[in-house]
């Protein structure tokens, strides 16, 4: 089992990488506090903490610095302003599983989906191997992963 941050990583990363296609090619201002089911480790807490709101921002910059996404500056609210998706990202965003025979949605859609409906483990597995496959072999072998 993943640590508990690489877990929350996951899952925030999932609902930004969802934000983002819907309002592609719209920049957005990803604000923290719209993310608050994924951040928060006390659900139901009223505002979110300080450390949560961090959280946030890094992982924004994060995925920024490793070109997953651009962005503007980060606001001491918790807000990253002029977000978007990387053309990568996108391509990857837009793959459809061949195992669909390309009539299922792409994995954009089925992030979107998870995480309208809540689901949060399926978002975190989502996430977690797009992101593997993205690292570890680069664009063109994840999206020939996602192809296959």
């Amino acid at each position: 089992m993943a640590a508990a941050n690489i877990e929350r990583f996951n899952a925030v990363t999932g609902a930004i990488f969802a934000s983002l296609y819907e309002s592609f090619p719209v920049d957005c201002d990803l604000e923290a506090e719209d993310f608050r089911e994924q951040l928060q480790e006390v659900p139901g807490e009223e505002y979110l903490q300080r450390h949560e709101i961090r959280f946030f921002v890094s992982t924004v910059l994060w995925l920024a610095e490793h070109g997953y996404l651009s962005t503007g500056s980060p606001l001491s609210s918790g807000t990253v302003v002029r977000c978007n998706l990387t053309a990568t990202t996108l391509e990857l965003l837009s793959a459809l599983p061949s195992s669909l025979n390309n009539k299922g949605p792409s994995l954009g859609d089925q992030l979107v989906t998870a995480t309208k409906n809540g689901v949060t483990e399926k978002v975190k597995d989502l996430t977690s191997e797009l992101l593997s496959k993205a690292a570890a072999f680069g664009v063109r072998a994840a999206t020939d992963w996602v192809n296959q």
